[in-house]
């Protein structure tokens, strides 16, 4: 659902800034599963809106954030995406793995 609004968005279906709104608007329908990941998922549309990442790609950043953990990845454009944002990224090619 989350992604689909940030497509509308982005692609201008949906004015800027009310995928986070209308996702709002869906979680108090309450026909999700209870979870203790709304925040998680409604972060992750602003830090996608903020960054230009996708809203499954942000979502591993916010619940990185929210753990305090590192993100590796391989995934070098995410990298450049998060460069301004204050969580710790390592590209899995520059790790010393031996």
């Amino acid at each position: 659902m989350a992604q689909m609004l940030q497509q509308a968005e982005r692609s201008a279906r949906l004015p800027v800034g009310t995928a986070s709104e209308e996702f709002e608007r869906f979680l108090g329908f309450g026909i999700h599963e209870p979870m203790d990941t709304d925040e998680l998922v409604l972060a992750a549309q602003h830090l996608a809106r903020a960054t230009g990442a996708t809203v499954y790609d942000a979502l591993y950043i916010a619940t990185a954030e929210a753990l305090t953990y590192d993100v590796v990845t391989l995934d070098e454009e995410l990298v450049r995406q998060m460069a301004d944002h204050p969580v710790t990224m390592h590209l899995l090619s520059e790790l010393d793995l031996s």
